[in-house]
């Protein structure tokens, strides 16, 4: 059929939230900001305003828990109405309260979503707030806990109450209207992808002050899904007029990121959901950022989660892994990367730009033994992180990884590719994974093939062992990993229990993992053929270094300037004063 073009792109402009820009009669008119929807009748019933919107309304307190009775002022422009809700439903013409001084007595817990309205014009955006009482309880009966005995930071998420329980549109139950999939034969609502309209609310972190925005909620993840707490991502959306970004210091590890996704990660991705191990993840993740070794890494963040009010439970605060996450710590946006992912059966999914360079690097690795050949590759690649990724996905035995849970990323314009390391829910279930689990369950794959063409190279393999013996006898170094575990466990264990729950079992868990493999690790490296150590002898090294200095074994920067494992010679230690003062020597 014939179709023909009309020129109204010239008409359009700016948009503001939570309107459309339609005809005021059907077919004919003036073009104009409509402010009410009417999907499927005529615009003939639809309210019309200059495109001049109302500034927003001021809260003048913050989110907060409370212990006592208090009141907020809400500051609005004169000759507007304010209007507000406590159901998480949208302020409307046709919904929610109006204030006439924008005065409120806060006695019980609240979740308000305020707008203000004038005749004429586009209605502001939405200012929320969230209000705890602390002496509401929370979690379960037994536990007898109140909401002023959480110590984490609260996330707070605020919406129309059919957005989340509904059997119909309710995307955190199993509901009446869903579909099949990620381990369940029943359809199930939260399998749905339904992107729904939030105000949410971050606050009582210390020496932080609160955050309020409005972003767009999705039900994230594959089998976690269906287990409780459900995860999700929030993402920005400027249709809400706050922006593209979420610009708030949420990880204390990356305070000057700009988030434009967060997501919240409940680490259960079992049929049986064990919540005890649901912290895998989290607790590895916060052993790799303490040792300080070059890896892409996720921020991480547990807090407190509530939905309109009611609590939820304990659940982590990750940045994402994908594009949003090379904009928040690179600064790149998405057309100027080269990003994909693994997936089975041997398929690399460009999300981003293109593959033509990890094309090139892939052919060039059938070379890596030549020194030029390798030159070109290390301009492709970030050779030590990807080194440091390898040694240590192969050393924890995450046996849900490199058939998936594998994302590269570029800038398009001559910058190498980097790994972010994400998804380590199924870690320790390979014991000396390194030894023989890539050739026998993925040879011939690309990112195998890849892997085992580099160990051809002289000083890749050679980087390569090092590296992962500095996973045994230092990273993953049992008396270390025990600490800081315990670390891991005491910022969560009081939130966690309301929902009856504990962090200790991972504690163990991990313990009893590590602590046999570091006595064993070399044994398995040496039954890796391309690693060529098959006639080789492994020894013990024990250094005890301090806080002051570097330590470098073979040029690789010991973390924590201790190592109490196994080694192959040859082996160079070196010790590098801090400015200012010298090396004085080694004691025995």
């Amino acid at each position: 059929p014939r179709s023909t073009l009309f020129p109204y792109t010239t008409l359009f402009r700016s948009a503001f939230p939570r309107t459309s820009y339609a005809r005021t009669a059907d077919g004919a008119g003036d073009w104009s900001v409509c402010t009410t929807p009417t999907p499927g009748q005529p615009n003939s019933g639809s309210i019309f305003v200059e495109a001049r919107q109302v500034e927003l309304p001021v809260v003048d307190k913050p989110s907060q828990v409370f212990t006592s009775p208090f009141d907020v002022h809400v500051d609005f422009p004169a000759g507007g109405t304010l209007r507000y809700t406590t159901d998480g439903s949208v302020p409307t013409l046709e919904n929610g309260a109006i204030s006439i001084d924008g005065n409120f007595h806060i006695t019980r817990t609240s979740c308000f979503r305020w707008r203000t309205f004038q005749e004429g014009c586009v209605p502001s955006n939405i200012a929320s707030r969230t209000f705890l009482w602390s002496e509401m309880p929370i979690g379960d009966s037994d536990a007898q806990m109140t909401v002023g005995h959480l110590s984490l930071p609260i996330l707070s998420v605020v919406s129309d109450n059919r957005f989340f329980f509904d059997p119909m549109i309710g995307v955190m139950v199993q509901g009446e209207n869903g579909i099949e999939g990620n381990g369940v034969d029943e359809p199930c609502n939260w399998n749905q992808e339904w992107p729904r309209a939030v105000s949410f609310a971050y606050f009582n972190d210390v020496d932080k002050p609160d955050f309020n925005d409005d972003a767009i909620f999705e039900i994230s993840g594959a089998w976690s899904r269906r287990h409780h707490p459900h995860p999700f991502k929030l993402k920005a959306n400027k249709v809400f007029g706050h922006g593209k970004t979420l610009d708030y210091p949420f990880f204390d590890e990356k305070p000057f990121i700009r988030n434009r996704t967060l997501q919240m990660r409940n680490g259960v991705d079992t049929d049986e959901g064990r919540p005890a191990e649901r912290f895998k993840d989290s607790f590895l993740s916060y052993i790799i950022r303490h040792s300080g070794i070059d890896v892409e890494m996720q921020g991480y963040q547990p807090v407190a989660h509530f939905v309109n009010g009611q609590y939820q439970g304990v659940i982590d605060m990750r940045e994402p892994n994908n594009k949003h996450y090379v904009f928040a710590n690179h600064g790149w946006d998405e057309e100027e990367i080269d990003m994909f992912e693994a997936e089975e059966p041997d398929t690399l999914i460009v999300t981003q730009g293109d593959r033509v360079a990890f094309d090139r690097l892939y052919h060039l690795s059938f070379s890596a033994a030549d020194e030029q050949s390798y030159a070109l590759i290390r301009q492709l690649l970030d050779v030590d992180e990807y080194i440091n990724y390898m040694a240590l996905e192969l050393y924890i035995g995450n046996n849900d990884w490199i058939r998936n849970n594998m994302k590269w990323f570029r800038h398009h314009d001559g910058g190498p590719f980097r790994i972010v390391l994400f998804d380590l829910d199924a870690a320790f279930n390979k014991y000396g994974m390194v030894s023989d689990w890539l050739s026998e369950n993925f040879a011939g794959w690309q990112m195998t093939t890849l892997f085992f063409n580099l160990l051809e190279n002289d000083s890749f393999r050679r980087q390569f062992i090092d590296t992962y013996c500095l996973m045994g006898g230092s990273v993953f170094r049992p008396e270390l990993t025990k600490r800081l575990t315990g670390e891991a466990r005491d910022r969560i264990e009081n939130d966690l229990r309301a929902q009856g729950e504990s962090a200790q079992f991972m504690v163990d868990y991990i313990d009893k993992w590590l602590v046999p493999y570091s006595n064993s690790y070399a044994n398995f490296l040496k039954k890796f053929g391309l690693a060529r150590l098959q006639d080789a002898e492994a020894y013990r090294l024990h250094i005890y270094g301090n806080d002051e200095g570097t330590v470098l074994m073979n040029g690789l920067v010991v973390p924590h300037g201790e190592y109490h494992g196994w080694f192959f010679p040859p082996m160079t230690v070196e010790a590098i004063a801090p400015a200012g003062m010298r090396f004085a020597g080694w004691k025995d």
